[in-house]
């Protein structure tokens, strides 16, 4: 019989939270930031660039790309900084958006689902 894995402090924390819409809705968003850290990342790295490399293209410092890859701050990159990031890189935003789920609750009444950012970045290569 195989055992159950006993959930650390804070697995169970989050646990928790996560039943709460409110806090389901900042930890979406929070990873929809770290997701964007992360195709930003792979998109300098597509590049053959160095953080510090990047940086130099882009008038930033090092740190201020590492901090956009890692999605810390409270709202992710501005769209500004993400755009000079973008095109450092030698590529070009395409944005697109989809409909978002609308769920009906017992008593009938509708109810928009919470939609995590961004929605339906795509990346391609400027040539």
């Amino acid at each position: 019989m195989a055992r159950k894995a006993k959930l650390s402090k804070l697995e169970e924390m989050r646990a928790r939270g996560l039943q709460n819409e409110g806090f389901r809705a900042g930890y979406e968003a929070r990873a929809a930031i770290i997701r964007l850290g992360e195709m930003l990342q792979q998109m300098r790295e597509t590049s053959g660039l160095t953080q510090s490399q990047l940086a130099d293209r882009v008038g930033m410092t090092q740190p201020a790309v590492s901090r956009i890859e890692s999605g810390l701050g409270p709202n992710g990159p501005a769209f500004d900084t993400m755009m000079r990031y973008v095109h450092g890189c030698n590529f070009e935003l395409v944005i697109g958006a989809k409909h978002r789920a609308v769920k009906k609750r017992a008593s009938g009444t509708r109810r928009h689902a919470v939609t995590t950012l961004p929605v339906g970045l795509q990346f391609k290569t400027v040539l």
